[in-house]
């Protein structure tokens, strides 16, 4: 795996914060899921809001909703898509049902290209996790000298950022030049 592609799926592949995850009880049973909005925001910063889709293809079955999703990402110029089917029982309304089997679909599609891989895997449970879950695997290239966070090489491979830079309003944490320096 080359150094972009290994920055990507580390990337897309960081777990959330506890505020990201939720309870599901729609199979019978408790599930921990991730909230759609954290995927989209996860494919948003990783791929950028441009370069990413997800197309549904619904079909009913009685009282269930089944969606064919395919979620399309565009890196380097290179296209790829990724298949995957979810469901949702009819209980409350029919918009529901299919914005359920929509989520379902997108939540597995992602899964395959590393988002949120530990909920899948049954590695989170809300009863245990801690306020911030964080697995962050990626090279830190030095400390932010306004905050002492971690900096982390950009996509681009040009530059170096804050890992607060989203939680503080724009300008405080800028892009700092990469000059060739080894991870520390």
């Amino acid at each position: 795996m080359d150094d972009d592609n290994k920055y990507i799926y580390q990337t897309l592949s960081e777990n959330f914060q506890k505020e990201a995850y939720s309870k599901d009880n729609s199979r019978g049973f408790e599930l921990t899921a991730l909230k759609a909005q954290y995927i989209k925001e996860r494919l948003n910063e990783v791929f950028g809001i441009f370069d990413w889709e997800f197309e549904e293809n619904f079909k009913t079955e009685s009282n269930f909703i089944l969606c064919h999703g395919r979620l399309t990402v565009t890196f380097k110029e290179q296209i790829r898509h990724v298949y995957a089917t979810g469901g949702s029982q009819l209980k409350k309304s029919l918009a529901d049902a299919y914005k359920g089997a929509a989520t379902d679909s997108l939540s597995k599609a992602a899964s395959f290209i590393g988002i949120d891989n530990d909920v899948f895997k049954g590695n989170i449970n809300l009863n245990t996790v801690s306020e911030t879950v964080k697995k962050d695997n990626r090279d830190v290239y030095g400390k932010c000298v306004l905050c002492d966070g971690n900096l982390y090489l950009a996509r681009s491979g040009k530059s170096l950022y804050c890992e607060r830079f989203k939680d503080e309003s724009k300008g405080k944490h800028p892009y700092v030049e990469y000059t060739g320096q080894k991870p520390i």
